[in-house]
């Protein structure tokens, strides 16, 4: 398991509490998120674990529904949000709700990729393509109960209603040669039709079941992603 010290996000909000599916109940509610029903149930390509296991989560989508893009929500020296999405009958779907928190001061040398990032494209794929290799250093899995602040998530994921959304947050670090550099923390919340909590004990084993239950940092951080996400039903890409 891939452990660091967490990134300091600028983002100062006043945190709410939280209501997190307790990690003895995620079987029982990933079970009941299984029996959802979901008109795209004999649409979606059957992608096995070990096939979504190395991908990056752009990928995984495509691989998944054969379609892929973004829309950049918010975008601000502290907060990005993005809808990661594929296509269905012509309608974007969000697959993951990408919550970003950038810390205080980014290291110079990923000043070329931020600007890319903040003109709009994919965190992993901008590294990936310019050389860097990405590390994830997982802070938490779980299963987010919905609630109003979840509200233009779930108008996003085709006005979906859900026991709860799985949840991964994690820091993210790139390098590449001898150059290693922290570039933000990052939670995804995910449409139960892409990735369940279930699957994500399958792709991620022992650093999943070493995360189920958030330290007071992590739950802080947390907090923050709500009340970020609480602000505006973010439902229009900035343009």
């Amino acid at each position: 398991m891939m452990t660091r010290q967490s990134l300091s996000p600028k983002s100062k909000a006043i945190v709410k509490p939280l209501i997190l599916i307790p990690a003895l109940l995620l079987l029982f509610a990933a079970v009941a998120c299984e029996s959802d029903p979901s008109p795209e149930a004999n649409t979606t390509a059957k992608v096995t674990i070990e096939e979504l296991r190395p991908l990056l989560n752009s990928e995984r989508i495509e691989r998944k529904f054969g379609s892929y893009g973004i829309d950049v929500l918010r975008n601000d020296d502290a907060v990005r949000m993005s809808n990661l999405y594929s296509l269905r009958d012509g309608e974007k779907i969000c697959r993951t709700f990408a919550v970003v928190l950038f810390p205080d001061e980014l290291d110079p040398t990923i000043a070329a990729e931020h600007k890319m990032i903040s003109g709009g494209q994919s965190i992993g794929a901008v590294f990936k393509e310019n050389g860097w290799s990405v590390t994830k250093y997982s802070k938490y899995f779980g299963l987010m109960a919905v609630t109003p602040r979840l509200r233009g998530v779930l108008e996003l994921m085709g006005n979906i209603n859900p026991l709860g959304l799985a949840v991964y947050m994690y820091d993210l670090e790139v390098k590449k040669g001898n150059v290693s550099a922290p570039y933000a923390t990052i939670s995804e919340f995910y449409h139960p039709g892409f990735l369940k909590i279930e699957a994500l004990e399958k792709i991620y084993g022992e650093e999943f079941r070493t995360n189920l239950k958030p330290d007071s940092l992590t739950q802080q951080t947390l907090g923050v992603v709500m009340t970020e996400l609480a602000k505006a039903a973010p439902v229009t890409a900035v343009k």
